[in-house]
């Protein structure tokens, strides 16, 4: 199951551009938890500074949810795609508002194989926030 959840890393990220979701698991210290309720005030204890300390809850939030946080807040679309030999890459684009914008969404293309989907997605969410940090 913990698959399903992005790393430590891309959820401090996250956090640091106002990710404030509800999410169904979160980590405490180092291990990933899962939330009974989404009701939970998981987003107010983030003491994210100091890794030995187990007393802290990190929100974190499945690939699908950061996917759609992304398009939804920061307008940024993240493709992953195949090739034969099972190569994956990723594409990221701005959603286009119209047929005007649609030549000029691609904001960063595939350069890089890999050999994994998840391994693609994980850079394309960090190629993401490093675009989100740079404007």
């Amino acid at each position: 199951m913990e698959r399903q959840f992005v790393s430590k890393e891309i959820v401090i990220e996250l956090k640091n551009l106002g990710f404030n979701e509800p999410c169904f698991a979160h980590y405490r210290g180092n291990d990933i938890e899962m939330v009974a309720s989404l009701g939970h005030e998981i987003n107010t204890k983030t003491v994210i500074d100091d890794s030995s300390e187990d007393n802290y809850w990190i929100p974190v939030p499945l690939w699908q949810q950061v996917i759609n946080w992304l398009r939804e807040q920061h307008n940024l679309n993240i493709v992953i795609n195949h090739e034969i030999y099972m190569k994956w890459w990723y594409d990221i684009s701005q959603v286009a508002k119209s047929m005007d914008d649609y030549d000029d969404n691609f904001i960063h293309e595939y350069n890089e194989y890999y050999n994994s989907y998840e391994e693609a997605l994980k850079d394309g969410i960090l190629k993401s926030i490093e675009i989100i940090k740079e404007k």
